[in-house]
């Protein structure tokens, strides 16, 4: 059986995040496309079952493999035991994880958000986790100052990705947009699922624009305070930055067109990041 490559599966799986490592020191890489790999195996999961019981197996399985007690069928599963190896080389908590594989769930039933504060709180465990996981790779000192830009950077990672996806979302009949915020801009969910208003759904695009550069804007202050090295866990923000100005641009649109990055404007989004850092 050949060796299983990280950075190759995730050259594959996802260009975008395997062109952010390319800026990080090499002796990093695999390590953190490992974890890259793992966020995107549990993103795929909703996609691949039928009934939601069937993806909580899978949750679970993945959780049971992380603490120890499926660590034979772990071994046997490639992903699953580079995962492994990477945790008791760097020693990475299994609260992370937790998270991550917690706020999956609502994933598989198409959970509505009711308030900012839930959206923020799933982009927490589902993105900001990650972050603080990837940090601890890179530069563990980091940890201790950490969590004001883990947590902003998930949500501003967390909502672009909404965006992007909001029109596919919608055609599926789902919505990731909190329910205070449709109110906001005068509707409901059942006036974005129809997007016949224009007026409607681009105060929509605006609110939920603005809440992500908010959250970008403050991430990157906080990120700041760290090591050159430590910053470059940091660099898919540049994606970010580039899905909420063209959802900005779009404006209504986006509910019924996917946003879509241009690897030439994503690559030179890093490389200013990158000089910038």
């Amino acid at each position: 059986m050949a060796e299983f490559d990280p950075l190759s599966a995730l050259r594959d799986a996802d260009r975008t995040r395997y062109a952010s490592l390319l800026y990080i020191a090499e002796d990093h890489r695999a390590a953190l496309a490992t974890l890259h790999l793992f966020d995107l195996e549990l993103a795929r999961i909703p996609g691949l079952i039928k009934e939601p019981m069937a993806g909580e197996i899978r949750l679970q399985w993945w959780r049971e493999v992380l603490s120890g007690e499926r660590q034979g069928e772990g071994r046997s599963h490639p992903l699953a035991s580079q995962l492994m190896d990477v945790v008791a080389q760097y020693e990475l908590p299994m609260s992370g994880f937790g998270m991550m594989l917690d706020g999956r769930i609502s994933d598989l039933y198409s959970d509505r958000f009711e308030t900012r504060t839930e959206l923020e709180a799933y982009c927490g465990q589902t993105r900001s986790a990650l972050f603080q996981l990837l940090l601890q790779i890179v530069d563990r000192q980091a940890l201790t100052l950490s969590a004001d830009a883990s947590g902003h950077a998930g949500c501003a990672w967390g909502i672009g990705q909404i965006l992007s996806s909001a029109a596919m979302d919608r055609g599926a009949g789902k919505i990731r947009i909190p329910d205070d915020l449709l109110q906001s801009a005068g509707g409901t969910a059942e006036d974005w699922l129809k997007a016949e208003d224009n007026a409607f759904l681009g105060r929509v695009v605006g609110a939920m624009v603005a809440l992500g550069e908010e959250h970008l804007d403050k991430a990157n202050r906080a990120i700041e305070q760290f090591k050159q090295e430590a910053r470059q866990v940091y660099l898919p923000l540049a994606g970010a930055r580039l899905l909420l100005r063209q959802a900005d641009r779009m404006s209504a649109e986006v509910a019924r067109t996917p946003l879509h990055l241009s690897p030439f404007r994503y690559h030179l989004a890093l490389l200013q990041r990158r000089i910038r850092n």
